[in-house]
């Protein structure tokens, strides 16, 4: 009986130190401990969050269109917030970390946003201008072949008749 009371004893023993070797066995974690992994847990979810919500102002396409340039520097220094109300909300319910994470992820995604949308609409602009220019050089060359030949276009209009009145 003796050797068995040693073998189950000696088997617990070994089952006890190779769980706690392989880490089997957890210890209870203090506040202390568990606060960076949450902290980067609330980074982490609030970047995500703060992309994910981010949206642009067609309007920088706009201002890229008329502005050229400074319409695209204009999106580039803008500084784009979340809506406050929203910003409040996640502060009570998901703390400070988040909020932060959030708000920057925020800003960055949409700033790259405008920054698209200006670029497209200097692009169109560029695009159209060409295609104008390229027009009008198009009709001055057509324009000096028929003074050339001395024919000119006449455009002539005529008043529209009202059938309610006949003339």
């Amino acid at each position: 009986m003796k050797a068995v009371k040693l073998a189950i004893l000696f088997i617990v023993g070994i089952s006890f130190f190779a769980s706690n070797i392989y880490g089997q066995i957890s210890q209870p974690e203090s506040p202390k401990d568990t606060n960076a992994i949450n902290t980067m847990n609330y980074y982490l979810e609030g970047t995500a969050a703060g992309k994910a919500d981010a949206k642009g102002n067609i309007a920088y396409g706009f201002g890229g269109f008329f502005c050229g340039v400074l319409g695209v520097v204009g999106a580039a220094i803008s500084d784009p917030q979340p809506e406050p109300m929203k910003v409040n909300y996640l502060l009570q319910s998901k703390g400070s970390d988040y909020v932060v994470a959030y708000t920057s992820a925020y800003t960055k995604e949409s700033r790259k946003l405008n920054l698209t949308y200006s670029a497209v609409g200097w692009g169109a602009s560029i695009l159209l201008t060409t295609v104008y220019y390229v027009y009008l050089l198009s009709s001055l060359e057509s324009d000096e072949d028929d003074y050339s030949t001395n024919q000119r276009k006449i455009i002539i209009s005529l008043p529209l008749k009202n059938p309610a009145n006949s003339y």
